[in-house]
C-alpha cells in the first residue's frame, strides 16, 4: 500500500512533471502545425458540390472521407533534407500539402467513381475519376489534350500552374477506340533536394478525368529507408516469437498444467474478463469505424457482400484476440497469486469490501500520478537522444481527423488504450516477473530470480515495440526499457498488475485522445475521454458511497488468503495392450467392399482420375541449363552486370489470365495461345543481389523460358538513378519495333500501336510501348496485347498478355467474393467446432496426467522432416526483395518457418497423438493390420471416386497443368519425405470417433444420423470448393457428404485404424494425378521413386499405427 507521505511526495513530483512537459511539449511529440480548417462533414459537402461538374457523376451516388498522409515524404526530408524543421516549412510554403481530406464517390456496380482531394484549410488540392473503358468520348490529338489541360486544369486544383513544366506525355488508344492521354508535370521554382514537386493531369476521350499533384521521392531513399526499417521489424519478430514461444507457450502452458494439477487453477473470471476486452477493444472498435470502412470497398461486388466480409473479418478477429487474451489473463492472474501473497486477488480488486478500501484508493492515485511522471521520463529520453545522439522519431501532426471520422471518436482512444493497457501489464509484465520469482524461489535464489525477469521483460517489451517508426532500430528498445522496470515493473512488484494497468492505460489515453483535445468543439467527446480515463476511480467513489465508509480489506481477499483446491492425484494406470488374434473376424464386410469396389470401378472407368488438362513434357533442361540459357541470352544482347550477383532458377505455371481465356475464347484457343500470350509450366531465372551496399542491389533482371529452354518474357529493371540516354518517341519506337519483330516473332503489319508511355527518370527517359495484335478475339473488348519496354536506348524488357475487360474483371471479383463468403460460412465453423473440441480434450487428459508422453513424442519427432523441408525450398529467393539485408530475411524466414513447424508439427502432434488413444479407446474396434491398411485402401479409393463423381459435375473454370516440383535443392527428398500429414491423420480419427460418438455407435436413431452428415458436409465441403453457381455448389456439397457418410457408416464404423492408411493412400494418389499419372516427372524415374515413397511409408505407417493403438499379435 502506498502511504498518505508517499502519495504527496509522488504528487509534488507528478506536478514538476507537468511543468516540465508543458515547456518542452512541441519538442517532445515533434507536433506539427497544421491547419485544419475543414472537418469531415465539410469535406464530404463540397466533394458533392464538385461532383456536379462532372456529368458522368450523378447524384446517386454516395460520399466518404478519410484523411490521408504523405510519410514517404516526411521521412525523406526529416532523415535527408533538413529534418522536421524543413517538413514544417513545406507544410507551411503551401505549394504541395502532405496532408488530405480525401473524399470517395462511389455508387453500388459502377465502374464510374472519383476521389476529391482537398487540403486541410478546405482549398481543392485535386480529383480522380475513374472512366469505364468501353466509356465512349470523343478522342483528341496530344496537343488538344494538352491545351485542354492548361486551360481548366484550376477548376479542382488550388496551385500556380505558371510554376511547372512539362516532362512527361504519353497515350493510350483503349479498346473501343477512345485515346487517353496523360501529362507530368514538374515545379520549376522548388524543389527538396532529390525529391521533386510533380503534378499529373490525365484526360479520358475529351475529359479531364484527374489532377493529382504528389511529391517524387526518390528511389534510392525508399530502398534504403527499407533497409534500415528491417532492423526494426526483425527485432519486433524477435520479441514476437518470444512472448508466444516463452511466455505463452513456455510459461504458460507449463503454469496452467503445475497449477491445474495442484488445485491453484482459477479461470471463469479471467474468460470472462478477456471476453469483456476482446469485444470492447476489437469487435466494438472496428465498428466504430464504420463510416472509414468505405473507402476500401470494391463497387464489383454488392454492399452486404462487403459488409459479410468485413463482420465475417471483425468477429474472427475478436474471436482469435479473445483466446489470446484468455491465455495471458488466466496464466498471469495464476502465477501473481502463487508469486506474490500480499497483493490483492486481481478480480476482486474492484469487487465490494476492496474497492471501497483505502488501500486501494492511494494505490489507484498513486497509479494516476506516475502518468505525467512516466510522460516526462519518455519526453527528456527522446530529447536527449535527439539531440546528442542522433536517434530520430518522425514528426506527427497532432491533429488526425481519421479519429474523429469514426463514429464516436472518444470510445476508440479508450478501446486502445484498454487492451494495451490490462493485455500488456498481464503478458509483458506479470507473467515473466512471476514465474522469475517463482522459479527462483524454488532454486532458493528469489531475489535473482526476479532480477533476470525484470531485464528480460524490459528488453521483451522493447523489442516488441521495435518495428514502430524510429531509428536507430533499438530506439525504442532503449526508450522503454527504464519504464518497463522502475515504472511498471515496480508498479507491478509494489501494488499488482492492476495498478500498473491502470497507469498504463491512462498513459495511453492521454496519448491517443489528443486529436480530441486538438480540435475545436467535440465537448461531448472531450467529457467522455475524461469519464473513461477516471473510470478507475469512479468504481472506488461508487463503492464508497455505497457501503457509505472506507472498509479495511479482508485478508482473504489478498493472494495468501486464496485456498487451493485439493491436488488432483496421479492415478498410475495399467499398461494397455490390445491382443489382436490372426483369426479373428474379418471386419471388412464382403457384401459392403464389393457395393464399394463397383463403385470405384465403375466410376474409374467413367471419369478422368487425373485434373491435368493440358498435356505438357517434362523439362528438357535442368535447372543449372535454364541459368546457362539465360546468361547466354544476357550475353548475346551486350547485358553485363556489376560483380556480385547470382541466378535463381524456380518453375512456375501460374498465368493471370488463363481463366478468362479458358472460360470466354475456349480450350482451343488456350491451346493455340500457349507458349506465346499466354504461358504453361515454365522456369524463370531471377539475377538479383542480395549483399552490398543497398544502392547496388537495386538492379534486377527476371527472364521466363519454356521447358525446352526458348525464351518467352524478360525484364530488366533498372536503378532509378541509372544513366542513359533521353530519346525522342520516334528514336524509341524504332527500338521497340525491332524488338517486338526479334523477340517476340511478330511482324509489324500484324499489329498496331496503341500506347506509347513516357518515363522521365533523373538521368535518363524510359518509354514503354504496346502493340496490340490485328487479330479480332471472340469477346468484346479483349485483345492480344505485346509490351515492349526501353530504358535509355536499351530493350529493357518484352511480354505478351491477353487484355482482359474490366467488366469481366469486376464479374469474377462479384462472383468469387460471393461464393467465397457461403463457402467460408459452410466449412469453416464446422472446422473449428472439431479442431477446437479435439484439442480442448486433448489438453484436458494431458492436465489429468492422462497423457502418453513416450508415444506423442515418437510423433513429434516426425518434424524433423519438416524442419529439413524448409532448408531444402529454396523458392523464398523468388521474391526475396533486394531492398533490405539477407541476413534479417533470412532470419525472420527461418524463425517463422521453423517456429511454425515446430509448434504445429512438433508440440501439438506430442500432444495429439500422447492423448489420442485414449479420447477414443472407449469406442475403438480392435481390427487386424492388414484388415487396416487393406480397409484404408477402399476408403481411400471410395472417397477418390466420389470427389471424381461429384466433382464432374461441378464447373470448368481453370485449365490444370501437371505440377512440378523443380525449385527444391534435393527434389527426391520431397518425394521420399511423406511424414508431413500427421495432423490430418490425428484429426481424420478424431472425426471418426466424435461421429460414431453422435450416433451412438452408428445407430439407427435418425436425427442422431441427420446431426452427423451435416457435420461431415461442413468437414469435407472443402474438398470441393464453392464455385459462383451457389445453388449447384451447395447441392454437390451435400451429395458428396452423402457419399461420405455412407462410407464411415458402413466401411470405417469405429475401425479407426483404417485411418492412417486411408489417409495416407489419398496424398500419394494426389501425388501421382498430379504428374498425369507418371506421364510427366521433374526429374529422372521420379515416378518410380514415389511408388518407392509409398511402400515404405506404408511400412512405416503399420508400425506407427501398431504403435498408436497398442496393437500386438497373438498365436
Amino acid at each position: 500500500m502506498i502511504n498518505n507521505k508517499g502519495l504527496i511526495t509522488t504528487f509534488f513530483i507528478a506536478v514538476l512533471s507537468i511543468f516540465y512537459l508543458g515547456s518542452v511539449w512541441n519538442d517532445f511529440f515533434g507536433t506539427l502545425n497544421v491547419n485544419v480548417s475543414m472537418d469531415r462533414q465539410q469535406s464530404l459537402q463540397v466533394a458533392a458540390d464538385s461532383s456536379e461538374n462532372f456529368a458522368i457523376l450523378n447524384d446517386t451516388f454516395e460520399f466518404t472521407s478519410a484523411y490521408n498522409f504523405d510519410s514517404s515524404l516526411r521521412d525523406f526530408v526529416e532523415l535527408k533534407e533538413g529534418g522536421k524543421e524543413k517538413f514544417q516549412e513545406i507544410i507551411d510554403d503551401n505549394i504541395y500539402s502532405p496532408y488530405n481530406w480525401m473524399v470517395r464517390s462511389y455508387k453500388e456496380g459502377e465502374i464510374v467513381e472519383a476521389m476529391f482531394q482537398f487540403k486541410p484549410d478546405g482549398s481543392p488540392n485535386g480529383y480522380r475519376i475513374k472512366i469505364p473503358e468501353d466509356f465512349d468520348s470523343d478522342s483528341l490529338s496530344e496537343e488538344d489534350a494538352l491545351l485542354l489541360v492548361q486551360k481548366n486544369i484550376n477548376n479542382q486544383w488550388s496551385g500556380n500552374f505558371n510554376d511547372y513544366s512539362l516532362i512527361e506525355s504519353s497515350f493510350e488508344e483503349m479498346p473501343n477506340g477512345r485515346v487517353d492521354h496523360s501529362f507530368l508535370f514538374e515545379h520549376n521554382l522548388q524543389d527538396i533536394g532529390e525529391a521533386k514537386y510533380r503534378l499529373r493531369a490525365t484526360v479520358s476521350g475529351s475529359v479531364i478525368n484527374s489532377v493529382s499533384p504528389f511529391a517524387f521521392v526518390p528511389e534510392s531513399f525508399k530502398r534504403e529507408f527499407a533497409n534500415i526499417r528491417s532492423d526494426n521489424d526483425t527485432i519486433a519478430i524477435f520479441a514476437n516469437f518470444a512472448f508466444l514461444g516463452l511466455y505463452l507457450l513456455g510459461i504458460g502452458i507449463t503454469s496452467l498444467v503445475i497449477f491445474y494439477r495442484t488445485g491453484w487453477l482459477k479461470w471463469k473470471k479471467s474468460v470472462a474478463a478477456a471476453a469483456f476486452v476482446a469485444v470492447f477493444s476489437n469487435i466494438l472498435l472496428n465498428l466504430n469505424f464504420y463510416p472509414t470502412m468505405w473507402m476500401y470497398y470494391d463497387t464489383a461486388t454488392s454492399k452486404s457482400q462487403f459488409m459479410s466480409e468485413q463482420m465475417l473479418g471483425i468477429v474472427a478477429g475478436g474471436i482469435l484476440q479473445f483466446f489470446i487474451l484468455a491465455a495471458s489473463f488466466i496464466t498471469a492472474e495464476s502465477l501473481t497469486r502463487k508469486a506474490f501473497p500480499k497483493h490483492i486477488q486481481i478480480w476482486k480488486t474492484w469487487s465490494s469490501n476492496v474497492a471501497n478500501s483505502k488501500r486501494v484508493l492511494n494505490d489507484t492515485i498513486f497509479a494516476y500520478l506516475i502518468v505525467p511522471i512516466k510522460l516526462a521520463i519518455v519526453g527528456a529520453f527522446y530529447i536527449l537522444m535527439e539531440r546528442h545522439f542522433g536517434f530520430w522519431s518522425p514528426a506527427s501532426s497532432s491533429f488526425d481527423p481519421n479519429y474523429l471520422a469514426s463514429i464516436f471518436p472518444w470510445y476508440t482512444g479508450l478501446a486502445i488504450s484498454l487492451q494495451a493497457g490490462f493485455w500488456e501489464e498481464m503478458l509483458f509484465r506479470a507473467v515473466p516477473i512471476a514465474a522469475g520469482v517463482l522459479i527462483g524461489q524454488k532454486y532458493n535464489m528469489r531475489f535473482t530470480g526476479l532480477m533476470v525477469a525484470m531485464v528480460v521483460q524490459a528488453l521483451i517489451f522493447g523489442a516488441g515495440h521495435a518495428n514502430y517508426p524510429a531509428q536507430p532500430s533499438y530506439a525504442r528498445v532503449v526508450e522503454l526499457f527504464l519504464p518497463s522496470i522502475v515504472v511498471y515493473g515496480m508498479l507491478y512488484l509494489r501494488l499488482g498488475v492492476v495498478f500498473g494497468a491502470i497507469t498504463h492505460y491512462v498513459y495511453d489515453v492521454v496519448l491517443f485522445s489528443l486529436p480530441i483535445w486538438y480540435s475545436s468543439g467535440y465537448i461531448f467527446d472531450k467529457f467522455m475521454t475524461v469519464i473513461g480515463g477516471f473510470i478507475p476511480l469512479l468504481v472506488i467513489l461508487y463503492f464508497r458511497m455505497k457501503h457509505q465508509k472506507w472498509s479495511e480489506i479482508d485478508p482473504a481477499s489478498l493472494n495468501e488468503g486464496f485456498i487451493p483446491d485439493p491436488p488432483k492425484m496421479k492415478v498410475k494406470e495399467q499398461k494397455e495392450t490390445v491382443v489382436v488374434s490372426p483369426s479373428a473376424t474379418n471386419v471388412l464386410n464382403p457384401k459392403v467392399i464389393g457395393v464399394a469396389l463397383l463403385f470405384i470401378i465403375a466410376t474409374f472407368s467413367t471419369f478422368k482420375l487425373s485434373n491435368v488438362e493440358i498435356p505438357v513434357n517434362s523439362p528438357s533442361i535442368d535447372k543449372e541449363e535454364a541459368i546457362s540459357i539465360a546468361n547466354k541470352f544476357l550475353l548475346d544482347n551486350n547485358i553485363n552486370l556489376p560483380e556480385g550477383y547470382n541466378a535463381y532458377a524456380f518453375d512456375d505455371s501460374s498465368y493471370p489470365s488463363s481463366s478468362f481465356i479458358w472460360q470466354e475464347l475456349g480450350e482451343e484457343k488456350y491451346k493455340a495461345l500457349l507458349g506465346s500470350y499466354v504461358l504453361g509450366p515454365r522456369w524463370k531465372v531471377r539475377f538479383a543481389k542480395f549483399d552490398g551496399p543497398v544502392e547496388s542491389r537495386a538492379r534486377e533482371i527476371m527472364i521466363s523460358m519454356d521447358f525446352e529452354g526458348n525464351i518467352l518474357r524478360f525484364n530488366n529493371k533498372y536503378p532509378e538513378a541509372e544513366e542513359g540516354k533521353e530519346l525522342s518517341r520516334e528514336e524509341a519506337q524504332v527500338l521497340a519495333e525491332n524488338a517486338l519483330s526479334a523477340y517476340l516473332k511478330i511482324d509489324l503489319a500484324d499489329a498496331t500501336l496503341t500506347s506509347a508511355q513516357e518515363s522521365q527518370k533523373p538521368n535518363r527517359m524510359d518509354w514503354t510501348f504496346t502493340f496490340t495484335d490485328n487479330e479480332e478475339l471472340d469477346y468484346d473488348g479483349s485483345k492480344l496485347q505485346n509490351i515492349i519496354s526501353i530504358s535509355g536506348n536499351e530493350v529493357s524488357g518484352f511480354t505478351q498478355f491477353v487484355f482482359i475487360p474490366e467488366e469481366w474483371s469486376r464479374m469474377k471479383k462479384d462472383r468469387e467474393g460471393l461464393s467465397g463468403i457461403i463457402g467460408t460460412l459452410f466449412t469453416v465453423p464446422g472446422l473449428i467446432f472439431v479442431i477446437g473440441l479435439m484439442l480442448l480434450r486433448s489438453f484436458k487428459l494431458m492436465m489429468d496426467r492422462k497423457i502418453n508422453l513416450r508415444k506423442g513424442l515418437i510423433f513429434g519427432s516426425f518434424a524433423i522432416f519438416g524442419i529439413i523441408s524448409i532448408f531444402n525450398d529454396a523458392s523464398f529467393l523468388n521474391s526475396m526483395p533486394t531492398n533490405q539485408p539477407i541476413e534479417n530475411l533470412m532470419t525472420t524466414y527461418y524463425i517463422s518457418s521453423i517456429g511454425g513447424v515446430l509448434i504445429i508439427l512438433g508440440l501439438v502432434n506430442v500432444l495429439l497423438y500422447g492423448t489420442l488413444y485414449k479420447m477414443i479407446r472407449s469406442s475403438v474396434n480392435n481390427i487386424k493390420i492388414i484388415d487396416a491398411v487393406l480397409g484404408g485402401l477402399v476408403v481411400a479409393l471410395s472417397m477418390i471416386a466420389a470427389l471424381a463423381l461429384v466433382g464432374s459435375f461441378q464447373l470448368n473454370l481453370n485449365p490444370n497443368f501437371a505440377s512440378f516440383n523443380l525449385t527444391s535443392y534435393y527434389p527426391l527428398y520431397d518425394t521420399l519425405n511423406a511424414y508431413s500429414f500427421f495432423g490430418p491423420i490425428a484429426f481424420n480419427i478424431f472425426l471418426a470417433a466424435l461421429l460414431n460418438e453422435i450416433t451412438k455407435g452408428w445407430g439407427s436413431d435418425v436425427k442422431r444420423n441427420i446431426l452427423a452428415y451435416l457435420l461431415i458436409v461442413a468437414v469435407f465441403t472443402a474438398d470441393l470448393g464453392f464455385q459462383y453457381n451457389i445453388i449447384n455448389s451447395i447441392s454437390l456439397a451435400f451429395a458428396y457428404g452423402g457419399i461420405i457418410f455412407l462410407i464411415f457408416k458402413f466401411i470405417i464404423k469405429n475401425n479407426y485404424a483404417m485411418i492412417p492408411f486411408y489417409t495416407l493412400f489419398i496424398r500419394f494418389f494426389d501425388r501421382f494425378a498430379a504428374t498425369d499419372f507418371g506421364a510427366v516427372s521433374s526429374y529422372q524415374n521420379e515416378t518410380v521413386f514415389t511408388t518407392l515413397s509409398l511402400v515404405l511409408a506404408t511400412f512405416v505407417m503399420v508400425s506407427l499405427t501398431k504403435k498408436l493403438f497398442n496393437m500386438t499379435v497373438k498365436g
